[in-house]
């Protein structure tokens, strides 16, 4: 999952901990992966889908749970040509 600020992260974890209990961890995460927005700061909950939402709603830190931001891009692209065929 994602959110614009940490914040909002927390939030969303909080917003989905409520409701999943008795949902497929599968569905879930199938989907917040194709139906959501991705934003700047992101978790991935692994294991313990419950347990895992709690901790990141209250902002702990739990096994399983990986947090972590994506720097933003100055939209500049970049061309690569390095000459060896179908690699790239």
């Amino acid at each position: 999952m994602s959110g614009k600020s940490e914040a909002a992260l927390r939030g969303q974890a909080a917003r989905l901990a409520a409701r999943v209990p008795g949902l497929s961890p599968v569905d879930v995460g199938f989907s917040l992966a194709t139906t959501r927005s991705v934003f700047e700061h992101r978790a991935v909950v692994l294991g313990d889908l419950a347990g895992g939402l709690e901790a990141l709603a209250e902002g702990r830190e739990a096994v399983g749970v990986v947090r972590g931001s994506a720097g933003g891009s100055d939209g500049r692209a970049v061309f690569v040509f390095p000459g060896q065929g179908s690699q790239w």
